[in-house]
């Protein structure tokens, strides 16, 4: 039987997930190495809190998904109480030429010695995209699509008892939505499609994470498992189910150079809005550019840090979409490849604001970001 590279990479990494969880769960040795990998302020952030920074972000955005324009961000980076974890609480809003706008707020928090976590989000968007239909479309024909909704999600995680690194809790995730395809209809003779539905789905998350860092880790690993059952028993109008399986690894080559890898699986069954299929979140091409019920990828990152604060990232990366778990291995590979410049925001926290540029078999893109692409 033909085996695809993406599956492979992913069957290697589940292997190597198995044999090194059980260690980096019961060694601390592990962890004194990973810290000494950060500076010297960061190291100070471990033996004493230290207190919370507010970072205001205006950033110039531009990528193919909502082309080009202003994020502004107000940051607040709460104190470190662990060391490698970072609690986060921010507002966000953006504008873009596309006529395409967003606001929201979320909060990330590891408490209690990091035995709980949570995660809070809520906003609105009205954006203007293009959809590209489902399954493979290698013409790159599109049609532009208006979306309005409200979000909002939560997640709280608990440490599983007798473990350091396994987690185990719930996620819940509610969207009103509003589609108009009526900007730029492709079929005549047919009226346009709008319509406004909601999703509400509750599901559970089981994971494990060693990471020495949340923002820019350098050793460590990261798994998380999350099933969600969108249900009209939970107030949705859909029903269907979406399971999605991440695995990350993270690599020390030296006191400069961090090799990340990343595995994703993702599989929908049911009755899915196509705003909610299973998707390649690679770069050099629109977010939903790739489009179906299953899809699976593999994500290689080489990280350097030339100055304390200044770094360059080399990835590439692959994957594909298909119809159903099976039909994967049979799909067409995409692949993109790329370079990144990233600057640490505050020297105590490891932070970034970085630009990508991006190619893939199809397209070609400029990504500005904050934080790492995993």
């Amino acid at each position: 039987m033909k085996i695809s590279v993406e599956c492979l990479l992913l069957l290697i990494l589940l292997l190597i997930f198995s044999w090194a969880a059980p260690t980096y769960a019961q060694s601390s040795t592990d962890k004194v190495y990973a810290f000494s990998q950060k500076s010297a302020d960061q190291a100070r952030l471990i033996d004493k809190p230290s207190h919370g920074k507010w970072l205001p972000i205006p950033v110039p955005v531009s990528n193919p998904t909502i082309g080009s324009g202003l994020m502004a961000a107000l940051l607040y980076l709460h104190p470190s109480k662990t060391g490698a974890r970072n609690p986060t609480s921010g507002i966000v809003g953006l504008w873009t030429d596309s006529r395409s706008r967003a606001l929201g707020a979320f909060h990330d928090n590891y408490f209690a010695d990091d035995r709980f976590r949570l995660r809070l989000f809520g906003g609105h968007t009205n954006l203007n995209l293009d959809f590209f239909g489902i399954g493979e479309n290698p013409e790159n024909i599109s049609t532009q699509y208006n979306i309005n909704a409200d979000i909002m999600a939560v997640e709280f995680l608990a440490r599983i008892p007798k473990t350091e690194s396994w987690f185990f809790g719930f996620r819940h995730r509610w969207i009103k939505a509003t589609v108009d395809f009526s900007r730029d209809w492709p079929f005549p003779g047919l009226p346009p499609l709008k319509q406004t539905r909601r999703n509400s789905g509750l599901g559970m998350n089981l994971s494990f994470d060693s990471r020495d860092d949340n923002y820019y880790p350098e050793s460590g690993q990261q798994f998380s498992l999350v099933w969600i059952d969108d249900n009209e028993r939970w107030g949705s109008d859909f029903d269907f189910d979406k399971t999605t399986a991440n695995y990350k690894y993270f690599l020390p080559v030296n006191e400069r150079s961090t090799l990340a890898l990343r595995a994703s699986l993702r599989h929908v069954a049911g009755d899915a809005p196509f705003y909610l299929l299973s998707q390649l979140d690679l770069r050099g091409f629109p977010a939903g550019r790739y489009l179906d019920n299953s899809s699976v990828s593999a994500h290689a990152e080489w990280r350097y840090k030339f100055f304390s604060r200044w770094g360059m990232v080399a990835f590439v990366e692959s994957g594909r979409v298909a119809a159903s778990l099976s039909r994967l291995e049979r799909a067409r590979a995409v692949t993109s490849y790329g370079l990144g410049l990233r600057w640490q925001a505050i020297a105590s926290k490891s932070l970034h604001l970085g630009i990508d540029i991006a190619y893939s078999d199809d397209d070609n893109a400029i990504h500005l970001r904050v934080g790492e692409s995993f």
